[in-house]
């Protein structure tokens, strides 16, 4: 026979695990559990505990100790068996001990006041402004302009409602003047950059007016910057040709972000407009046009007018919630919405600016699924953070195993630098022989926005087929179905 047990104050919680072995025989089913405390009342005669019978048994179940005494005790626990047979009796050393009183409630706080260096007393100190409560998280601005140059102790203290102070908290302060602006060299060089030091001199110039003292609010373009954390960097130079110390600032540029091989220029470090520049795009979300695809959809999105200059094509993005990326079927989408695709890789809303969004409440881990109606799909292999300052952001651009099925599931257009596989045309997440005769093969010819157009230029010909599809055939999407 075996057990475990976990003991608290004044409740003792068990948890038994119990079994017999007879090794000539079937194992007879316990019937009977009973325990008692300190003097043995005979056999059939402790408390019984509730269970249903069987060889092993493993119950949770509290044991009353209220009548029983503070101190060391002796828990004793036995069982029978469907012979009639019982079990040896275990004993524990068990302890009770009375819980503290709970603390009374904590009252408001009423005053708070400091003073510098010298206590002059419970309530005369300088009074800050609060709002009655029980317990304080403000910031304020303290008056210095009384006390000398140099260091000082400053000192806190509060009132409760009870008209108790509380102990008097001390912070060391130094004061020091300032130089006069008029003896300072003017900046006359105000440069930022981001991760990356270019080196003195070669980071982005921030016009302004050479002055001894800046005080400006600086609104910086980072729309071309990767989504994900980023650093800033900002320093001056003076007019003795020496540079400040740079300030750092984090920050994120949140949203998602891919390429499209189709369209990807690795000149340009983007891709193409070519299907917006020609008014090309359509101005209804185009992925109820298979039912049989992957990326079926019938939702409503559509504008009026492409809202960006710089939109590439429409996408599909979803959310799916699943344990892992590998349970991430079609039964854990959540929420699936159309957007646009910019040329610097970014997912924006149909707004043609902000970064899409999801409403519905995620339960275990959220995956997110790309569509496009002509390339392999692809779907994030960790879960998307959705509650911190960068939460909802992902860069399948980076490749590498940030995307499942890694380096397989993706092309590496440049240096570092993945794009979704082309040459998907019936959206089935393969590229194979059907989307070149059932789908290229209906479209060669013709042109506009068409799913065999491989390459997104508005003219369905050859040159798809030889330069993309030929050489994306037998390529396969990770996306789990």
């Amino acid at each position: 026979m075996k057990w475990k047990f976990k003991i608290f104050p004044l409740v003792l919680l068990f948890t038994i695990m119990l079994w017999q072995l007879n090794l000539f025989a079937q194992t007879p089913e316990i019937t009977t559990i009973e325990y008692f405390l300190d003097n043995d009342p005979g056999f059939g005669n402790g408390t019984s505990v509730p269970l249903t019978a069987d060889t092993i048994i493993d119950e949770n179940f509290s044991i009353d100790m209220s009548a029983t005494s503070l101190g060391f005790h002796k828990l004793f626990i036995r069982v029978k068996d469907t012979l009639g047979k019982w079990s040896l009796t275990d004993m524990n050393d068990i302890f009770k001990i009375r819980l503290p009183d709970p603390e009374p409630p904590v009252k408001d706080i009423v005053e708070l006041e400091y003073f510098f260096d010298t206590d002059p007393g419970f309530g005369n100190g300088s009074p800050l402004s609060i709002t009655t409560g029980p317990d304080i998280d403000e910031s304020y601005a303290i008056d210095i302009t009384s006390i000398s140059l140099g260091v000082h102790k400053l000192f806190f203290r509060v009132k409760d409602s009870n008209n108790e102070w509380s102990l008097t908290d001390i912070r060391d302060v130094f004061k020091i003047a300032l130089p006069d602006p008029a003896l300072l060299p003017d900046i006359v060089s105000v440069e930022y950059f981001i991760d990356t030091d270019p080196g003195f001199g070669n980071g982005t110039q921030i016009p302004f007016t050479p002055n001894p003292l800046i005080d400006e609010d600086l609104v910086l373009d980072v729309s071309g910057t990767d989504v994900g954390m980023h650093f800033l960097f900002l320093r001056v130079k003076d007019s003795d040709n020496k540079w400040s110390l740079a300030v750092l600032e984090p920050f994120c540029v949140k949203g998602f972000q891919l390429n499209l091989e189709a369209v990807y220029d690795s000149a340009q470090g983007e891709m193409t407009t070519v299907l917006n520049d020609n008014g090309q795009l359509p101005l209804e979300q185009p992925y109820d046009a298979n039912p049989s695809a992957d990326w079926y959809y019938t939702g409503t999105e559509s504008v009026d007018s492409i809202p960006n200059d710089n939109i590439v094509d429409w996408l599909l993005i979803q959310a799916r919630d699943a344990t892992d990326v590998a349970n991430a079927t079609p039964a854990t989408i959540k929420e699936t919405k159309a957007v646009f695709l910019l040329n610097n890789g970014k997912i924006v809303d149909i707004d043609g600016s902000t970064p899409p969004e999801f409403s519905e409440e995620i339960e275990n881990n959220l995956y997110v699924v790309i569509y496009h109606r002509n390339h392999l799909n692809v779907i994030t292999a960790y879960p998307v953070d959705t509650s911190s300052y960068c939460g909802l952001t992902y860069n399948f651009a980076a490749g590498g195993s940030g995307v499942y099925g890694g380096d397989d599931a993706q092309k590496e257009l440049s240096s570092g630098i993945w794009g979704l596989v082309s040459g998907d045309g019936n959206g089935d997440n393969q590229v194979n022989i059907a989307d070149k005769n059932n789908v290229w093969g209906n479209d060669a010819g013709k042109s506009g926005y068409r799913f065999g157009d491989f390459n997104m230029n508005g003219q369905a010909d050859n040159h798809d087929k030889n330069t993309l599809w030929i050489f994306n055939n037998g390529w396969n999407g990770y996306v789990p179905d």
